[in-house]
Order: C-alpha cells, then sequence, then structure tokens
C-alpha cells in the first residue's frame, strides 16, 4: 500500500495557513457521498424576529442595558443571564422577585422537508406527498439544511456500541443496612 501524500508545511515555523488547520479537521473523512442535489432531502425553515415575552428576574437596569436572570428556554431546567440594550427592550414587567421582559427575537414560522429545484430567486420544494411550496429567498430570513444521512456522523461519535454480554452492572442500596452491595 502506498504511502499518502502529506501537506507541504509551511516555511515560517509556528506559522498553520487556514487551509491546513481546515484539512486537519476534515482528517478521516471523504468527499464522496450518495447525496446529491436532485434526490436529497432539505428542510427550509423561514425565520421572522418577533416580540418575545421571556419570563425571569431582573438583576440590573441602567440607562444603557438591562441584566436579566432567565430559563435558557421555556421548557430548560437551567438559568442564564442575559444582557439587553435599552433600545431592544419593548417592556418590562415586574422587577426583582420576578416578572417578565418583552424583547425581539428570531423565532421560526414555517418549516418544510423536501427536494429543491432552485428557479431564480425562488425555491421549489416538493415534499413527499407531491406537494410544492414556493419560497421567495430573496425577502425574509431563510435557512436550508441537508439530511445528510450516510456519512454525515462523525467516526468514534454518536451511537455507543455495546459491549459484553448485554448485562449491566448496578449498585443496589439496601434499605435496612444502608449499605451498598455489587450484584
Amino acid at each position: 500500500m502506498a504511502k499518502a501524500d502529506k501537506a507541504p508545511k509551511s516555511k515560517a515555523r509556528g506559522k498553520v495557513s487556514k487551509l491546513d488547520k481546515a484539512m486537519r479537521k476534515l482528517n478521516g473523512t471523504s468527499a464522496k457521498t450518495p447525496f446529491t442535489l436532485k434526490s436529497g432531502q432539505f428542510t427550509v425553515t423561514s425565520y421572522a424576529v418577533q416580540p418575545t415575552e421571556v419570563p425571569g428576574y431582573l438583576i440590573d437596569r441602567s440607562e444603557t442595558h438591562v441584566v436579566y436572570r432567565h430559563k435558557k428556554t421555556s421548557a430548560s431546567k437551567q438559568m442564564v443571564v442575559s444582557v439587553f440594550p435599552i433600545a431592544q427592550v419593548l417592556g418590562l414587567l415586574g422587577g426583582k422577585d420576578g416578572g417578565s421582559i418583552t424583547v425581539p427575537q428570531r423565532r421560526a414560522f414555517n418549516s418544510v422537508t423536501g427536494t429543491l429545484k432552485f428557479e431564480g430567486s425562488t425555491v421549489a420544494v416538493t415534499d413527499e406527498h407531491g406537494v410544492v411550496s414556493y419560497i421567495d429567498l430573496s425577502s425574509g430570513d431563510h435557512e436550508i439544511r441537508a439530511a445528510d444521512a450516510e456519512g454525515s456522523q462523525a467516526s468514534g461519535r454518536g451511537a455507543k456500541a455495546d459491549k459484553g454480554d448485554g448485562k449491566k452492572k448496578a449498585k443496589v442500596t439496601d434499605i435496612k443496612e444502608g449499605k451498598k452491595k455489587k450484584k
């Protein structure tokens, strides 16, 4: 088996070009894929900036900004602290004991999955039932993502292979004695 050609090293010690860095990150991957533009499945998501009410706690308010502590998402338990410029604050209700702040946020309002056909600045998305949706990409904020099922997952990551005979070893606490016993 022939040795793989190595990328030429740059002459300056310690300097690595952007292309060399990108090629190192692609180590172990291939550009070859069965995925094509005509047969691949894409999801086109349209976004709009709209006023959103965020429940939380006021930490600080000044002439230039508002510091607010709130949940990362509405379903999350994790709390984050955000700094909003006063120009973006549309409304503030409550105070340090709790309330809400109304700010403009980017939200998805439409999502279509299917095959794509570009017609100028418009994209035609045909879903699995044959329904065609026309989306004008020149107006608004849109995101197109491909669903590349094969080869998109990094090697060594993702679903872990089951090792062993399938039996799980667990620690069980004996309620009477309060000591842990291994099974």
